[in-house]
Parts: structure tokens; C-alpha cells; sequence
């Protein structure tokens, strides 16, 4: 049976006919297990790029895989990660790391300022920035109120709200500042991984609200062999444990004067 009379079998594979396997050539693992090749049919004189599976339903595909596993054309090629192969898993991963970036950027979290807790963020930046504008332009009214974290009514005059938005961007600043240095260290640990699989499994990190000027990696892609003790209760001697090793991200927690615990 020629192929011309079994259209569409190298598709549809399932067709009731068969074809004549004259030769199959370069024979290579895919990464699903599959195994790619070149078929020479016997009705035509070139080859035909097929992909042979272990469950292929179709005659013909059953037949090419048996064939192939049997060595009668050689030895099947193993699977080979290219460099545009791990390229684009990391071009995948960094865009999930700006991603994280945008949404950590947006999330609302505290600060201290004039011995209160206050909300920020650019929601809060967003809703602040009116009222310091009205608080100016009413000349009258020397006071307004604001809530702070705590949501505690606090009288404020137009001065101290001016001083509150100021402190707020100043806070937002200094967070965006260090979730860009987070992003920027987990593209370079990212740059670091050898293997399409450890490029895979690399996750993009969090970022820790025990120290605001902290931040600590939740990639679970490789466990470490102990914890690293800290000591201390300097945020930076935290940023040092942290960069101890690129290839062994935090998994744990952050135990404030106790120690980094890495899983």
C-alpha cells in the first residue's frame, strides 16, 4: 500500500492501512521520550520527519517505534538541551521576575513616622495626595484628619500632612529600591543555573516585611546542606547571609536575632 493511499496517516495515525518502511534515519530523543526521525516510505524517495511515540495507536507508528527500539537503525540519539533551548526558559524566567517586580511594587504596606504607624503604597500615596492638596487650598481650616495603620483618627495640621506625604514617597522609595536590588540578585542567580531543569524549577523570590529594608528568596529549586546562623540584629548582617550563596536561595524563614533558615 503506497503512502499516497493513506493521506493524512502521518497526522491523524490512525489509519487502517500500511505503508513500507524502507530506511529511518537520525534517530533522536525528544525530552518527552518521544523520538523524532527521517522515514523513507517505499513510494517516495525522500525522507519524511516523523515523531515516534510508545502509545502511537496507528499501525505504521507502532512499527516505526518497534523498529526503532529494536536497533535496527541505530542507536537512538539521547536528548540534548540546546543553548536556544535554555535561553528561552531564562528569558521565561526573567519575565516572571519583572513581573513579581510590578506586583511587589504595588502591594500597600507600613511605615514609621512622628511615633505612629502609617499605611503606604500607591494606593494610599493616591488617596493622601488630595487631601495634602485641599489641606492648602483651604486657608480656614488649619486642621484635618488622616487614620493611621492602626486606623486611630489623627488631627494633623497642614504642615505635618505636607511632612506625612513627604515621608510616604521617601518610604516608598526606599522599598521599590530594594525590591529592584531583589530582582536584579535573583537575574543574577537566574544567569548562574547550568541546566534547562534547575532553570525551570527557579522561582522568583518574596519579599520580607520582618525587615523592610530586606529582601529574602523563595525559589525551591535547590535545597541547601544546613542553616546559616545569624546573630545579630543588624538587617545588614541578614543582606550578608542571604548572599552567602546564589545557588542556595532561602526556603525557609526569617527568624528575627536568630538565624536564616534554609530548607
Amino acid at each position: 500500500m503506497s503512502l499516497a493511499q493513506c493521506p493524512g496517516f502521518l497526522f491523524a495515525h490512525r489509519e487502517e492501512c500500511t505503508v513500507e518502511i524502507k530506511k529511518i534515519i537520525n534517530p533522536r530523543y525528544t525530552e518527552s521520550g518521544a523520538v523524532d526521525c527521517d522515514v523513507f516510505f517505499d513510494d517516495r524517495d525522500q525522507a519524511v520527519p516523523y515523531t515516534a511515540t510508545a502509545d502511537d495507536v496507528a499501525p505504521t507508528g507502532q512499527r516505526i517505534w518497534q523498529e526503532l527500539q529494536s536497533g535496527k537503525w541505530g542507536e537512538i540519539a539521547p536528548f540534548t538541551v540546546t543553548p536556544e533551548m535554555l535561553e528561552a526558559a531564562r528569558e521565561a524566567r526573567r519575565q516572571e521576575i519583572e513581573a513579581w517586580r510590578t506586583e511587589q511594587e504595588a502591594k500597600p504596606f507600613t511605615f514609621e513616622w512622628n511615633g505612629r504607624i502609617w499605611n503606604a503604597g500607591p494606593d494610599s500615596l493616591g488617596r493622601l495626595s488630595p487631601v495634602v492638596m485641599l489641606a492648602k487650598s483651604v486657608a480656614a481650616q488649619t486642621n484635618m484628619t488622616w487614620s493611621d495603620a492602626d486606623n486611630q483618627q489623627v488631627q494633623l495640621t497642614t504642615q505635618e500632612l505636607e511632612e506625612l506625604a513627604t515621608a510616604m514617597i521617601q518610604a516608598i522609595v526606599e522599598r521599590n529600591d530594594e525590591i529592584y536590588r531583589c530582582q536584579r540578585e535573583m537575574k543574577e542567580q537566574l544567569s548562574l543555573l547550568p541546566t534547562l531543569d534547575e532553570v525551570r524549577a527557579f522561582r522568583p523570590g518574596g519579599f520580607a516585611p520582618i525587615f523592610p529594608d530586606i529582601c529574602y528568596h523563595l525559589t525551591h529549586y535547590k535545597p541547601a546542606a544546613a542553616d546559616i546562623p545569624v546573630a545579630s540584629d543588624n538587617p545588614a548582617h541578614y543582606a550578608d547571609a542571604i548572599r552567602y550563596n546564589a545557588r542556595t536561595p532561602l526556603q525557609g524563614s526569617l527568624l528575627p536575632l536568630t538565624r536564616l533558615v534554609w530548607a
